[in-house]
């Protein structure tokens, strides 16, 4: 298996050699695609390893792709066996991206580290002491303990044992395959697996932030803000729980906002509108009104008038329905004096007739009795003398009376 991905792999380790082209633009999502595509295909590619550290090196780029990225890098490093570049490479994403590090939890030494066959896992060989040829004495003194003359054997201090495996005829030492540490590096397939899974992950974010984009610009080329609204609303919907989509939702609450101020627009238009037909409907009404206006009309015109004006102050009509007022007012006001004056003949004809009436009553109750009056006689009595009267009183009317 490591034999068919070692092209693959030869081509990945130019990560950490390759440099960049002077002037080299921000490798965009489609670049993205391209690399990504590349290295899943197996395929040679230059651009890709370009692509893949310039990305790396931009620490503004989108933190969703560069940490993927950041990822594959770490495991290029795996797939070749050196796993203190690879945990340099996670510690590294680790600190960049505290929350992607999921991306690779996956990734534990299991994953490279199997047991040693040599010694099952356990770091040791167990086998028969070499030094004592598994008889567990000393060869230099023959297990006596004294060497020929006596003395006390130097190697085993009189024990007579072997100084290495102390007389258990066996010795356990480290294994030489795993150098002890019971584990031999092989790599797991679940590594490649995961190693494709992040660049066909890697692939999809591009690809989903290029339709993103472009749904984005659609929307906002869209004329018709309800159309436009609709349209972010939608990708929003669809994508809001994957990408942060601040701009998309900057437009739709800017979109949003322009269409309530197109709707308080057209609903004031329409009530300015349904205002001005009121108005006219109103004016014509009174207009009607006044060519057979009665007089005892006009105190209700008059009103009608004063509440037109009050309801449309900046009327066209308004000067002219105030002259017409003060006409209304004037005949009003005409037609007042002359039923003042009408009644005021009538009063003083009432008063003379009654003035005539009682002052007839009045002088037909100071009248005597009516008798027959002799000649000269009435006015004789003025002097107390009924005989003293004379002829001449007759000719004088005012005597008689």
């Amino acid at each position: 298996m490591l034999n068919r991905m070692m092209p693959r792999l030869i081509f990945l380790g130019i990560f950490g050699v390759t440099s960049l082209a002077l002037g080299q633009k921000q490798p965009d999502y489609a670049d993205v695609v391209r690399a990504t595509s590349s290295l899943l295909s197996a395929q040679k590619d230059a651009d890709a390893a370009q692509t893949f550290q310039a990305i790396i090196r931009d620490a503004d780029y989108d933190p969703a792709i560069r940490s993927r990225v950041m990822s594959i890098y770490a495991l290029v490093y795996l797939l070749q066996m050196n796993t203190s570049q690879f945990t340099r490479a996670t510690d590294l994403l680790r600190t960049t991206y505290p929350a992607a590090t999921n991306l690779l939890a996956e990734v534990t030494p299991d994953l490279w580290l199997i047991p040693c066959t040599a010694c099952a896992g356990t770091g040791s060989k167990t086998g028969t002491c070499p030094f004592c040829s598994g008889t567990g004495k000393c060869k230099l003194c023959n297990g006596e303990g004294k060497k020929a003359d006596k003395t006390v054997c130097a190697i085993c201090k009189g024990a007579g044992k072997c100084f290495k495996c102390e007389g258990k005829k066996t010795l356990t030492t480290p294994c030489l395959t795993c150098s002890g540490s019971g584990r031999v590096f092989q790599l797991s397939p679940r590594i490649k697996a995961i190693y494709e899974n992040l660049l066909a992950e890697t692939q999809k974010l591009a690809a989903d932030n290029i339709r993103i984009a472009d749904a984005s610009q659609k929307a906002a080329q869209e004329t018709s803000l309800v159309k436009r609204i609709a349209a972010l609303k939608a990708l929003i919907e669809q994508d809001g729980a994957r990408f942060a989509l601040n701009e998309q939702r900057q437009l739709l609450a800017k979109a949003e906002a322009e269409l309530k101020q197109q709707q308080e627009a057209e609903d004031t238009r329409k009530k300015a509108q349904e205002a001005r037909e009121r108005e006219e409907r109103e004016y014509s009404a009174i207009q009607t009104a006044l060519e057979t206006l009665p007089m005892s009309g006009i105190p209700v015109m008059i009103q009608e008038i004063d509440r037109f004006v009050t309801a449309h102050p900046q009327s066209a009509w308004r000067l002219e329905l105030e002259i017409s007022k003060n006409k209304l007012a004037s005949r009003l006001q005409t037609q007042r004096y002359l039923w003042y004056g009408f009644y005021t003949i009538m009063g003083l004809v009432v008063l003379t007739t009654l003035y005539t009436t009682i002052k007839d009553y009045l002088a037909r109750r100071k009248k005597p009795n009516p008798i027959y009056r002799v000649p000269g006689l009435d006015t004789s009595s003025r002097t107390g003398d009924p005989l003293g009267g004379t002829l001449d009183a007759l000719d004088d009317p005012d005597e008689q009376a």
